[in-house]
Formats: C-alpha cells, sequence, structure tokens
C-alpha cells in the first residue's frame, strides 16, 4: 500500500503497553519501584474505579507528587464508565448516539441549534429535500460545485470521531481539497478515500456518510 496515500481512519489505532518499559521508566522517573507499582496496579484494578493497566500509566497516577493517594482512589476507568452509564442511561436512547441523522432531526425538532446538513453519501436511501450522493462521480462534482466551504464529513454511524474529516476550501486551480488538520489533498484522492471507507464494511455501507 502506498504509504502517502490519503485515507479515512475508521478503527481506534491500539498502542500495545509495553509494561517492562514502563516499569522501568517509572522507576526512575517517580522513585516507585515496580513492586509498588504492582501493589497500585491490582489495587486500582479491583477498586471501585475499576482502573485498567494501561489506565494507570496514561493518567500518570503512579505520580505521587501530582496526586495523594486519596486523589488517585477517585479517578474511574473504561469498565466503571461502561457500568454508570448502563445505570443513568435509557439503552433505548442508545440509537440516537450512533445515529447522528436521527440524532440531529430530534435536536433540530427541539430548537436547538444543529450544523446544517448539505448533502449525505449512500446508494441505498432516498431523502426528499436533501442532496443524496450515490457515485463517486456525484460526489467529485459537489465537491467542485455544489458544496459550502468549510465542512465536515463523518459517517452517519459510529463515535469517537473515527472517520471525521474536516475541509477548509477547494483551490480550483489544482484541483486540492485544504484539509482542517493540515495540509491538502486532491479531490479525487478524497473522493477515493470516501468510498473506500463507505465500502469498508457493512456498518459504514449501510448508514452512509454526512456532510455538514
Amino acid at each position: 500500500m502506498d504509504q502517502n496515500r490519503f485515507t479515512i481512519e475508521l478503527e481506534k489505532p491500539e498502542t500495545p503497553l509495553n509494561l517492562v518499559a514502563n516499569l522501568a521508566a517509572v522507576s526512575r522517573k517517580a522513585g516507585r519501584g515496580a513492586m509498588a507499582q504492582a501493589a497500585d496496579l491490582l489495587r486500582l484494578r479491583l477498586g471501585p474505579g475499576k482502573i485498567e493497566m494501561d489506565e494507570y500509566y496514561l493518567y500518570g497516577l503512579y505520580d505521587r507528587s501530582r496526586f495523594s493517594a486519596q486523589e488517585v482512589a477517585c479517578f474511574a476507568g473504561r469498565r466503571r464508565q461502561s457500568e454508570d452509564a448502563q445505570v443513568v442511561n435509557d439503552p433505548a436512547w442508545y440509537m440516537l448516539g450512533q445515529d447522528k441523522l436521527a440524532a440531529g432531526a430530534l435536536l433540530e425538532g427541539l430548537g436547538l441549534p444543529v450544523p446544517r446538513l448539505q448533502a449525505i453519501l449512500n446508494r441505498d436511501v432516498d431523502a426528499p429535500g436533501l442532496t443524496v450522493l450515490r457515485t463517486r462521480e456525484a460526489l467529485a462534482g459537489y465537491l467542485r460545485e455544489g458544496i459550502t466551504y468549510p465542512f465536515f464529513s463523518k459517517p452517519v454511524g459510529g463515535s469517537f470521531s473515527l472517520g471525521i474529516v474536516g475541509v477548509e476550501g477547494l483551490n480550483v486551480a489544482t484541483d486540492r481539497l485544504r484539509l482542517t488538520a493540515g495540509g491538502d489533498v486532491p479531490v479525487d484522492d478524497y473522493v477515493a478515500a470516501l468510498f473506500d471507507a463507505y465500502e469498508a464494511g457493512p456498518r459504514y455501507h449501510l448508514q452512509g456518510f454526512m456532510f455538514q
């Protein structure tokens, strides 16, 4: 694969935790030896916050110059977050967190400000009153002549900001899109990357992408 090819990230990158390296680094940096760290990890994992090993190092919970033992005990990890979410959230509403079109329609109907929806990319749906892009040619033409800049493209489903691309404008002379994150990309490369993402799996193909 061309490493310079523009792509849209649909999965969270995984960074393996090197426990030995972390134990050694914390021993040097914070003066907490391997046994002290192991005791922390066990206590926090079994405690009310249910802190995982990577969270312990990510949040710097080993550093007693930043956090007292009482403050460390107040942290909550992913597992605790999931348990709390099940207590306070009605599962019937979860779909709104996974369907940005439905969530936007509800919020707009309640009179709340929402980003203006310009178009959707989906080969299989009809949306009266809304621009629906079904082909690569249609998307390329819309980027060159129809869309209002700046805009965000994003999956209708999903979370964690995966698949989102911000575009500031179009350089007509070079036919390149200027990206919010920096740099630019040819229109055709962006179109190819978005359709590659759209076709990457059933979830994205079913729900499609939106342009706001």
